[in-house]
């Protein structure tokens, strides 16, 4: 099964609310990969919550959720300023019943 499957599911069950994707959250999961190059695959979890999925390398990975919050900041668009959660998850270790998180920040975006 693809990880998509995978992440659709975890999705799923770990958010009874559809995250609504405005335009600038489109842009978000467009660009912000090319900044963090990191990134394997990118989602949002729920409103206001930021999905990153990494290789694990055993490294606490709150750096590279600070990090992207500071390029959160170069996506134009932002309609407002937004509290946005980003979570780092293991890319490797998804099911659709356990995730595991291996960082995390907590941003505030200028609008």
């Amino acid at each position: 099964m693809s990880m998509k499957s995978w992440l659709l599911g975890a999705v799923l069950i770990a958010s009874a609310t559809p995250a609504m994707a405005g335009a600038w959250e489109e842009a978000v999961l467009t660009k912000l990969p090319s900044s963090v190059p990191q990134i394997r695959d990118i989602s949002w979890g729920q409103p206001g919550s930021l999905w990153l999925f990494v290789q694990n390398n055993g490294q606490n990975r709150d750096g590279l959720a600070k990090a992207a919050c500071g390029s959160l900041e170069f996506v134009e668009g932002t309609p407002e300023m937004r509290r946005i959660f980003i979570r780092v998850w293991d890319a490797a270790n998804v099911t659709p019943d356990r995730m595991t998180e291996i960082g995390y920040a907590e941003c505030v975006v200028p609008g």
